[in-house]
Protein backbone atom coordinates (compact mmCIF):
# COMPACT_ATOMS: atom_id res chain seq x y z
CA UNK A 1 0.00 0.00 0.00
CA UNK A 2 1.10 3.56 -0.67
CA UNK A 3 1.79 6.03 2.13
CA UNK A 4 -1.43 7.86 1.22
CA UNK A 5 -3.42 4.64 1.59
CA UNK A 6 -1.77 3.87 4.92
CA UNK A 7 -2.50 7.38 6.16
CA UNK A 8 -6.16 6.85 5.27
CA UNK A 9 -6.19 3.49 7.06
CA UNK A 10 -4.87 5.18 10.20
CA UNK A 11 -8.21 6.89 10.70
CA UNK A 12 -10.14 3.61 10.85
CA UNK A 13 -9.29 2.65 14.43
CA UNK A 14 -6.70 3.04 17.16
CA UNK A 15 -5.10 -0.35 16.52
CA UNK A 16 -4.55 0.35 12.80
CA UNK A 17 -3.17 3.77 13.71
CA UNK A 18 -0.55 2.17 15.94
CA UNK A 19 0.37 -0.43 13.31
CA UNK A 20 0.65 1.95 10.33
CA UNK A 21 2.27 5.02 11.93
CA UNK A 22 5.89 3.73 11.64
CA UNK A 23 5.38 3.16 7.90
CA UNK A 24 3.68 6.50 7.25
CA UNK A 25 6.51 8.40 8.94
CA UNK A 26 9.54 6.40 7.86
CA UNK A 27 10.18 8.72 4.88
CA UNK A 28 9.28 12.42 5.17
CA UNK A 29 10.49 15.85 4.14
CA UNK A 30 11.91 18.47 6.46
CA UNK A 31 8.85 20.69 6.33
CA UNK A 32 6.58 17.88 7.54
CA UNK A 33 8.71 17.56 10.66
CA UNK A 34 8.78 21.28 11.40
CA UNK A 35 5.01 21.55 11.07
CA UNK A 36 4.69 19.07 13.95
CA UNK A 37 5.84 21.82 16.32
CA UNK A 38 2.97 23.85 17.84
CA UNK A 39 2.59 27.28 16.29
CA UNK A 40 4.28 26.36 12.99
CA UNK A 41 2.39 27.33 9.84
CA UNK A 42 3.05 27.01 6.11
CA UNK A 43 2.47 29.84 3.64
CA UNK A 44 2.59 29.08 -0.08
CA UNK A 45 2.79 31.54 -2.95
CA UNK A 46 5.59 33.36 -4.74
CA UNK A 47 7.82 33.25 -1.67
CA UNK A 48 6.93 30.04 0.26
CA UNK A 49 7.49 30.37 3.97
CA UNK A 50 7.26 28.33 7.16
CA UNK A 51 6.50 30.56 10.10
CA UNK A 52 7.72 29.24 13.44
CA UNK A 53 6.61 31.03 16.59
CA UNK A 54 8.20 29.51 19.69
CA UNK A 55 6.73 30.35 23.10
CA UNK A 56 8.95 31.45 25.96
CA UNK A 57 9.47 29.62 28.13
CA UNK A 58 8.86 26.44 26.13
CA UNK A 59 6.14 24.33 27.86
CA UNK A 60 7.02 20.82 29.01
CA UNK A 61 4.71 19.20 26.44
CA UNK A 62 5.80 21.40 23.52
CA UNK A 63 7.84 18.69 21.75
CA UNK A 64 5.57 15.71 22.54
CA UNK A 65 3.99 15.49 19.08
CA UNK A 66 7.34 16.01 17.36
CA UNK A 67 9.03 13.27 19.40
CA UNK A 68 6.14 10.85 18.89
CA UNK A 69 6.44 10.89 15.09
CA UNK A 70 10.09 11.81 14.52
CA UNK A 71 11.31 8.62 16.21
CA UNK A 72 10.04 6.66 13.18
CA UNK A 73 11.84 8.74 10.53
CA UNK A 74 14.46 6.73 8.62
CA UNK A 75 14.73 8.83 5.46
CA UNK A 76 14.64 12.64 5.37
CA UNK A 77 14.20 14.66 2.16
CA UNK A 78 15.45 18.24 2.03
CA UNK A 79 14.41 20.47 -0.89
CA UNK A 80 15.07 24.07 0.20
CA UNK A 81 12.06 25.85 -1.30
CA UNK A 82 10.90 27.76 1.78
CA UNK A 83 12.16 30.49 4.03
CA UNK A 84 11.97 29.07 7.56
CA UNK A 85 11.53 31.86 10.08
CA UNK A 86 12.99 31.38 13.52
CA UNK A 87 15.95 29.47 12.07
CA UNK A 88 18.64 32.13 11.81
CA UNK A 89 21.45 33.22 14.09
CA UNK A 90 19.62 36.41 15.00
CA UNK A 91 16.65 34.35 16.19
CA UNK A 92 18.39 33.37 19.43
CA UNK A 93 15.29 31.91 21.05
CA UNK A 94 15.08 28.95 23.40
CA UNK A 95 14.37 26.62 20.46
CA UNK A 96 17.65 27.62 18.82
CA UNK A 97 19.58 27.02 22.03
CA UNK A 98 18.03 23.58 22.49
CA UNK A 99 18.63 22.57 18.89
CA UNK A 100 22.19 23.81 18.61
CA UNK A 101 23.66 22.90 21.98
CA UNK A 102 21.86 19.83 23.32
CA UNK A 103 21.04 17.59 20.37
CA UNK A 104 17.52 17.60 21.80
CA UNK A 105 15.85 17.22 18.38
CA UNK A 106 18.17 14.69 16.73
CA UNK A 107 16.29 12.03 14.75
CA UNK A 108 17.21 8.75 16.51
CA UNK A 109 16.35 6.31 13.68
CA UNK A 110 17.56 8.34 10.70
CA UNK A 111 19.54 6.36 8.11
CA UNK A 112 19.40 8.42 4.92
CA UNK A 113 19.24 12.08 3.89
CA UNK A 114 18.22 13.19 0.40
CA UNK A 115 19.19 16.74 -0.58
CA UNK A 116 17.88 18.24 -3.82
CA UNK A 117 18.95 21.74 -4.84
CA UNK A 118 16.39 23.04 -7.34
CA UNK A 119 16.57 26.13 -9.54
CA UNK A 120 17.26 29.17 -7.41
CA UNK A 121 14.25 31.39 -6.72
CA UNK A 122 14.97 35.12 -6.93
CA UNK A 123 12.43 35.71 -4.18
CA UNK A 124 14.78 34.01 -1.75
CA UNK A 125 17.88 35.88 -2.80
CA UNK A 126 18.16 37.84 0.44
CA UNK A 127 18.83 34.70 2.45
CA UNK A 128 22.38 34.06 3.57
CA UNK A 129 23.45 30.79 1.90
CA UNK A 130 20.39 28.82 3.01
CA UNK A 131 21.29 29.44 6.63
CA UNK A 132 17.84 28.41 7.85
CA UNK A 133 18.08 24.93 6.29
CA UNK A 134 21.64 24.63 7.55
CA UNK A 135 20.36 25.30 11.04
CA UNK A 136 17.92 22.37 10.84
CA UNK A 137 20.48 20.03 9.28
CA UNK A 138 22.65 20.59 12.32
CA UNK A 139 19.71 20.27 14.70
CA UNK A 140 18.08 17.11 13.31
CA UNK A 141 20.71 14.94 11.67
CA UNK A 142 22.82 12.64 13.88
CA UNK A 143 26.53 12.31 13.26
CA UNK A 144 26.03 8.59 12.67
CA UNK A 145 24.35 9.17 9.29
CA UNK A 146 25.95 6.95 6.63
CA UNK A 147 23.84 7.47 3.50
CA UNK A 148 23.45 10.74 1.56
CA UNK A 149 21.82 11.47 -1.79
CA UNK A 150 22.55 14.75 -3.57
CA UNK A 151 20.91 16.14 -6.71
CA UNK A 152 21.27 19.65 -8.12
CA UNK A 153 19.47 21.32 -11.01
CA UNK A 154 20.72 24.75 -12.11
CA UNK A 155 21.74 25.51 -8.55
CA UNK A 156 25.42 25.64 -7.65
CA UNK A 157 25.08 26.41 -3.97
CA UNK A 158 27.14 23.86 -2.02
CA UNK A 159 26.74 25.01 1.58
CA UNK A 160 24.01 22.51 2.50
CA UNK A 161 25.88 19.57 1.01
CA UNK A 162 28.93 20.68 2.99
CA UNK A 163 26.78 20.77 6.14
CA UNK A 164 25.54 17.24 5.44
CA UNK A 165 29.02 15.88 4.75
CA UNK A 166 30.17 17.40 8.04
CA UNK A 167 27.45 15.37 9.80
CA UNK A 168 28.61 12.11 8.20
CA UNK A 169 32.20 11.27 9.22
CA UNK A 170 31.47 7.59 8.47
CA UNK A 171 29.65 8.09 5.16
CA UNK A 172 29.47 4.76 3.31
CA UNK A 173 26.76 5.24 0.65
CA UNK A 174 26.65 8.30 -1.64
CA UNK A 175 24.23 9.07 -4.49
CA UNK A 176 25.36 12.00 -6.63
CA UNK A 177 23.68 13.62 -9.65
CA UNK A 178 24.38 17.15 -10.83
CA UNK A 179 25.99 19.30 -13.48
CA UNK A 180 29.72 19.84 -13.87
CA UNK A 181 31.39 21.09 -10.70
CA UNK A 182 34.69 22.80 -9.99
CA UNK A 183 37.94 21.08 -9.05
CA UNK A 184 37.58 22.68 -5.61
CA UNK A 185 34.26 20.88 -5.13
CA UNK A 186 35.82 17.44 -5.65
CA UNK A 187 38.87 18.36 -3.61
CA UNK A 188 37.37 20.15 -0.61
CA UNK A 189 33.68 19.22 -0.23
CA UNK A 190 33.52 15.60 -1.40
CA UNK A 191 37.28 15.06 -1.30
CA UNK A 192 39.32 12.06 -0.11
CA UNK A 193 38.72 12.74 3.59
CA UNK A 194 34.92 12.88 3.21
CA UNK A 195 34.82 9.84 0.92
CA UNK A 196 37.36 7.68 2.77
CA UNK A 197 34.74 5.16 3.98
CA UNK A 198 32.42 5.22 0.96
CA UNK A 199 31.74 1.70 -0.28
CA UNK A 200 28.82 2.36 -2.64
CA UNK A 201 28.64 5.25 -5.10
CA UNK A 202 25.81 5.99 -7.52
CA UNK A 203 26.86 8.69 -10.00
CA UNK A 204 24.80 10.33 -12.76
CA UNK A 205 26.64 12.69 -15.06
CA UNK A 206 29.58 13.03 -17.39
CA UNK A 207 32.75 11.03 -17.00
CA UNK A 208 34.57 13.26 -19.49
CA UNK A 209 35.64 15.40 -16.54
CA UNK A 210 39.10 14.36 -15.27
CA UNK A 211 38.13 15.59 -11.80
CA UNK A 212 35.35 12.99 -11.69
CA UNK A 213 37.59 10.07 -12.67
CA UNK A 214 40.23 11.21 -10.19
CA UNK A 215 37.49 11.46 -7.55
CA UNK A 216 36.51 7.83 -8.17
CA UNK A 217 40.14 6.74 -7.98
CA UNK A 218 40.69 8.47 -4.62
CA UNK A 219 38.03 6.40 -2.80
CA UNK A 220 40.07 3.60 -1.18
CA UNK A 221 37.06 1.59 0.09
CA UNK A 222 34.84 1.88 -3.00
CA UNK A 223 33.44 -1.58 -3.74
CA UNK A 224 30.36 -0.91 -5.87
CA UNK A 225 29.94 1.82 -8.51
CA UNK A 226 26.77 2.58 -10.46
CA UNK A 227 27.13 4.94 -13.43
CA UNK A 228 24.35 6.60 -15.40
CA UNK A 229 26.25 8.26 -18.21
CA UNK A 230 25.55 11.72 -19.57
CA UNK A 231 23.76 11.56 -22.96
CA UNK A 232 26.40 13.78 -24.55
CA UNK A 233 29.24 11.47 -23.54
CA UNK A 234 28.47 8.98 -26.31
CA UNK A 235 28.29 11.63 -29.06
CA UNK A 236 32.05 12.10 -29.14
CA UNK A 237 33.55 9.52 -26.76
CA UNK A 238 36.77 10.83 -25.25
CA UNK A 239 37.69 9.68 -21.77
CA UNK A 240 40.49 11.88 -20.36
CA UNK A 241 43.94 10.47 -19.71
CA UNK A 242 44.87 10.50 -16.02
CA UNK A 243 47.85 9.25 -14.05
CA UNK A 244 46.37 6.85 -11.52
CA UNK A 245 48.02 5.60 -8.36
CA UNK A 246 48.86 1.90 -8.28
CA UNK A 247 46.30 1.28 -5.54
CA UNK A 248 43.44 3.01 -7.41
CA UNK A 249 40.25 0.90 -7.71
CA UNK A 250 41.77 -2.07 -5.84
CA UNK A 251 38.52 -2.53 -3.87
CA UNK A 252 36.11 -1.95 -6.77
CA UNK A 253 34.55 -5.30 -7.72
CA UNK A 254 31.01 -4.38 -8.84
CA UNK A 255 30.13 -2.02 -11.68
CA UNK A 256 26.75 -1.16 -13.18
CA UNK A 257 26.68 1.10 -16.25
CA UNK A 258 23.53 2.61 -17.74
CA UNK A 259 23.68 4.58 -20.99
CA UNK A 260 21.10 7.25 -21.75
CA UNK A 261 18.69 7.34 -24.68
CA UNK A 262 20.89 9.45 -26.90
CA UNK A 263 23.19 8.59 -29.78
CA UNK A 264 23.46 5.25 -31.53
CA UNK A 265 24.52 2.01 -29.89
CA UNK A 266 27.88 2.13 -31.66
CA UNK A 267 28.74 5.39 -29.91
CA UNK A 268 27.64 3.97 -26.58
CA UNK A 269 29.84 0.90 -27.04
CA UNK A 270 32.79 3.06 -28.11
CA UNK A 271 32.42 5.04 -24.90
CA UNK A 272 32.38 1.83 -22.87
CA UNK A 273 35.47 0.61 -24.69
CA UNK A 274 37.31 3.77 -23.65
CA UNK A 275 36.24 3.27 -20.04
CA UNK A 276 37.71 -0.24 -20.29
CA UNK A 277 41.10 1.28 -21.01
CA UNK A 278 41.18 2.77 -17.51
CA UNK A 279 42.15 0.89 -14.31
CA UNK A 280 38.57 1.38 -13.07
CA UNK A 281 37.68 -2.07 -14.46
CA UNK A 282 40.75 -4.11 -13.56
CA UNK A 283 39.41 -5.84 -10.41
CA UNK A 284 35.77 -6.29 -11.41
CA UNK A 285 34.03 -9.57 -10.64
CA UNK A 286 30.43 -8.43 -11.23
CA UNK A 287 29.34 -6.33 -14.21
CA UNK A 288 25.94 -5.16 -15.46
CA UNK A 289 25.55 -3.05 -18.62
CA UNK A 290 22.28 -1.56 -19.86
CA UNK A 291 22.33 0.00 -23.32
CA UNK A 292 19.54 2.37 -24.34
CA UNK A 293 19.40 1.09 -27.93
CA UNK A 294 18.91 -2.37 -29.48
CA UNK A 295 21.86 -4.37 -30.80
CA UNK A 296 21.63 -5.83 -34.31
CA UNK A 297 23.94 -8.08 -36.35
CA UNK A 298 26.90 -6.45 -38.03
CA UNK A 299 27.71 -3.88 -35.35
CA UNK A 300 31.50 -4.06 -35.17
CA UNK A 301 31.61 -2.15 -31.91
CA UNK A 302 30.09 -5.16 -30.12
CA UNK A 303 33.10 -7.35 -30.89
CA UNK A 304 35.54 -4.52 -30.12
CA UNK A 305 33.98 -3.86 -26.74
CA UNK A 306 33.75 -7.53 -25.76
CA UNK A 307 37.41 -7.96 -26.66
CA UNK A 308 38.32 -5.01 -24.40
CA UNK A 309 36.11 -6.35 -21.61
CA UNK A 310 37.70 -9.80 -21.66
CA UNK A 311 41.22 -8.37 -21.85
CA UNK A 312 40.93 -5.74 -19.12
CA UNK A 313 38.45 -7.38 -16.72
CA UNK A 314 39.74 -10.96 -16.52
CA UNK A 315 38.12 -11.66 -13.11
CA UNK A 316 34.48 -11.16 -14.10
CA UNK A 317 32.35 -14.08 -12.95
CA UNK A 318 28.90 -12.45 -13.10
CA UNK A 319 28.05 -10.68 -16.37
CA UNK A 320 24.74 -9.15 -17.48
CA UNK A 321 24.22 -7.26 -20.75
CA UNK A 322 20.89 -5.64 -21.58
CA UNK A 323 19.81 -3.70 -24.65
CA UNK A 324 16.64 -1.71 -25.09
CA UNK A 325 13.89 -2.86 -27.43
CA UNK A 326 10.19 -2.58 -28.10
CA UNK A 327 7.96 -5.67 -27.89
CA UNK A 328 7.69 -5.75 -31.68
CA UNK A 329 11.43 -5.32 -32.13
CA UNK A 330 13.74 -8.32 -31.86
CA UNK A 331 17.24 -7.01 -31.28
CA UNK A 332 19.78 -9.60 -32.34
CA UNK A 333 23.48 -10.05 -31.87
CA UNK A 334 25.82 -12.59 -33.37
CA UNK A 335 26.94 -15.38 -31.07
CA UNK A 336 30.47 -15.11 -32.45
CA UNK A 337 31.54 -12.73 -29.71
CA UNK A 338 30.70 -15.41 -27.14
CA UNK A 339 33.52 -17.61 -28.39
CA UNK A 340 36.06 -15.90 -26.13
CA UNK A 341 33.86 -15.99 -23.02
CA UNK A 342 35.68 -19.11 -21.91
CA UNK A 343 38.59 -16.87 -20.93
CA UNK A 344 36.49 -15.45 -18.09
CA UNK A 345 35.73 -17.37 -14.87
CA UNK A 346 32.02 -16.88 -15.58
CA UNK A 347 29.54 -18.42 -13.14
CA UNK A 348 26.51 -16.35 -14.21
CA UNK A 349 25.85 -14.86 -17.63
CA UNK A 350 22.72 -13.06 -18.82
CA UNK A 351 22.06 -11.62 -22.27
CA UNK A 352 18.76 -9.79 -22.64
CA UNK A 353 18.22 -9.59 -26.45
CA UNK A 354 17.52 -12.47 -28.78
CA UNK A 355 20.64 -14.26 -30.01
CA UNK A 356 21.25 -14.40 -33.73
CA UNK A 357 22.78 -17.66 -34.89
CA UNK A 358 24.33 -17.52 -38.34
CA UNK A 359 24.16 -21.22 -39.12
CA UNK A 360 20.67 -21.92 -40.45
CA UNK A 361 19.55 -18.40 -39.40
CA UNK A 362 18.08 -19.87 -36.21
CA UNK A 363 16.95 -17.68 -33.37
CA UNK A 364 16.62 -18.26 -29.69
CA UNK A 365 15.99 -16.23 -26.60
CA UNK A 366 18.25 -16.34 -23.56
Amino acid sequence: MSVAHLAAVQRACRQLYIITTPYVWQSVDLEQLLLLLPGSTCELGKAPKIEMITPFPIPDAYFDRFFHYSRFVKSLTIIPQYVISGSFVEDSNEMAVLAQTTGHLTLPSLREVKLTMIVENDQRGYRDEYEDYGFWIEALIPRAIKQISFEAFSNYNETLLQALIDRAPELSHFDFACEVRSSRFYRDIVGPKAMSDVRFLRYSGSIMDPDVLQWFADMPQLQSLELTLDPEDSEDPNVPEIEYKTEAFQALTTLRVFTCDHGDVGGQLNLLKLIWRTPLVKCLTCLEIKLSKPIHPGIEEVDDFMSALISHSPRISDLQIWSSSQPEDYPEIGVDFLSDMGRLPTRAFMLQPAIYVKVGQGRSKN
